[in-house]
């Protein structure tokens, strides 16, 4: 596997960010409030957000119908960066999490996905694309059972694909 670049880690940062900006707009519009930590210190500190909820986008779910639900993760391909706890298992821990794309968004929560896992109910883990990933394939059907709320935004087509097409 090739070694990630500053610059592709950079671009998923960024692809990250205006994921969880477009999941918290919709978050709003169906009156859920999510205040974002922006700072490093209080991202590492108290988590993503102030309501306990942790956003990941996961871009393959709607072709594999499996949703890719975090363990845990590190920097770089290589041995040069050490596996902490993420997702489900971050510190402090997640009530929520929140996986989708821009088409469809599924909020669950982390005290069933931790029984679940930790029962066996989603067998082995397995990684990511880039090797910097563990995590769960959680089979839609079966997210689609206990979540809390799934959304279908319908403006997923008005979000730019690269910043690029943004007019500044």
């Amino acid at each position: 596997m090739d070694e990630r670049t500053r610059a592709d880690f950079d671009a998923a940062v960024e692809a990250g960010k205006k994921y969880e900006d477009f999941v918290m707009s919709v978050l709003w519009d169906n009156h859920i409030v999510c205040l974002p930590h922006r700072s490093r210190y209080y991202q590492w500190e108290f988590g993503e957000n102030q309501q306990g909820i942790e956003i990941k986008e996961d871009r393959k779910f709607s072709t594999t119908g499996n949703l890719f639900v975090e363990t845990r993760e590190r920097r770089t391909t290589d041995e040069s960066s050490s596996w902490r706890p993420c997702g489900i298992y971050d510190d402090p821990p997640p009530r929520l999490y929140c996986i989708g794309d821009y088409s469809t968004i599924y909020l669950l929560p982390v005290s069933v996905l931790r029984w679940m896992a930790e029962a066996g109910r989603f067998g082995h883990q397995v990684a990511n694309g880039t090797g910097t990933a563990y995590g769960y394939l959680v089979p839609t059907v079966t997210a689609t059972k206990f979540a809390v709320d799934i959304f279908t935004p319908n403006r997923a087509a008005t979000v730019p694909a690269n910043d690029d097409e943004i007019p500044f």
